[in-house]
This record gives structure tokens, C-alpha cells and sequence, in this order.
């Protein structure tokens, strides 16, 4: 699953393994996703569809993975460790749940362009 952001487009590169190494790659819905001949996807707006990666020598040896778009519907703190040196940057991590899936985010790296945190309580500054 991507996390969908207005203009920003995510990419990722499909891994497959066997066959001869050759694959040809097939979306059905370019208005969610493309997927270009080396099997490089790119997000265009919220949905989902599968991609299929055939061997070049054998089309029926292929597979297919369905591939999610999704706007950010919630988010809550990860467990992690929380204890720094006064002064120090605390880091938190922070998970985000598509809208509508139950998957987790494979990519969220845009929601921090569009996201602002601002501490309020000056004890904590």
C-alpha cells in the first residue's frame, strides 16, 4: 500500500525471481497505477488493482499482487524507545492505516511533506 498525496507519485521497482529473468508486466488500470516494461510502478491517484509479472519464455509461468493506493485514514505512535538526554531530538515513529484497507503502508515517505508537528507545551521545548 502507498499513501496517496495530491501530485507527489511514489515509485518502486518489482522484485521477481525464477524463470529465465525476463518479464513482461501488466497493469489493468493505468488511472490507479502504471507499470512500466522494466517493472517499475508508479502511483497516480486513490484505488487498487493487480500487477502481473509473466516470464517472457513461458506466460503461464506468471503471478500476480495487488497493489493499493490509499489516502491516510489514522495514525498512532509505534512502540519504541523513548528515553533521550535533556536537550536531545526525541524521536517517535509514528504508523499511518490506509484508508479503507487493513494493510499497513509499504511506502509513507510523502505524508512527511505534508505534515507539520508542533510541540504546544513549552515544558517540552
Amino acid at each position: 500500500a502507498y499513501d496517496f498525496v495530491g501530485s507527489l507519485r511514489h515509485t518502486a521497482q518489482l522484485v521477481v525471481e525464477g524463470g529465465t529473468g525476463k518479464y513482461t508486466y501488466t497493469s489493468d488500470d493505468n488511472s490507479v497505477y502504471t507499470v512500466s516494461p522494466h517493472g517499475v510502478i508508479a502511483t497516480v491517484s486513490p484505488g487498487e488493482g493487480p500487477v502481473e509479472a509473466a516470464d517472457v519464455a513461458n506466460a503461464f509461468s506468471s503471478d500476480s499482487e495487488q497493489v493499493i493506493v490509499a489516502r491516510p485514514e489514522s495514525l498512532h505512535f509505534l512502540p519504541s524507545y523513548v528515553e533521550v538526554p535533556l536537550g536531545a531530538v526525541l524521536r517517535l515513529f509514528v504508523g499511518a492505516k490506509p484508508e479503507g484497507t487493513r494493510f499497513p503502508y509499504f511506502n509513507c515517505s510523502a505524508l512527511g511533506r505534508i505534515m507539520v508537528w508542533n510541540v504546544a507545551e513549552p515544558l517540552l521545548r
